[in-house]
């Protein structure tokens, strides 16, 4: 699982940006108008560059060697009024079983849970960035 955070670290900037822009062809130069628009929209702000979500999704893909992983139980919130949609990744393995007594839920113990998922906790930004630009310019 390719989560936001990852896409968060690996912001392209104007260095990415001006690399891209060596190469000129019709998909090349969509793509640099592209992303100086996102560029100067995250710019407004106050973030330096525009996170890459969905690029490194499809990098890791590529090259799993990216990002650190870490095996851990993720479900997807259902009920959530804030965290509708979100997944939940449990990083500890284990969840209290609360039970409601009265007006108040008492921990009555902890269950562990299995992991189902490998989830990117860290990434090699700048590798992935040099990726996506590398693979853009057709190189």
């Amino acid at each position: 699982m390719v989560g936001l955070e990852v896409g968060d670290k690996a912001l392209f900037t104007r260095k990415y940006l001006d690399e891209l822009k060596q190469t000129h062809g019709p998909i090349n130069d969509f793509i640099v108008s592209i992303l100086t628009f996102l560029i100067d929209l995250s710019g407004t702000f106050g973030m330096p560059g525009s996170p890459m979500y969905d690029p490194s999704a499809v990098a890791v893909a590529v090259d799993s060697t990216l990002v650190k992983v870490q095996e851990m139980h993720v479900d997807v919130e259902t009920r959530g009024e804030f965290t509708r949609g979100e997944t939940v990744g449990n990083r500890h393995g284990d969840v209290e079983r609360n039970v409601l007594h009265g007006d108040r839920y008492i921990i009555e113990g902890v269950d562990k849970v299995t992991p189902n998922a490998k989830v990117c906790v860290d990434v090699d930004s700048d590798r992935l960035l040099q990726l996506f630009v590398s693979r853009i310019r057709g190189k």
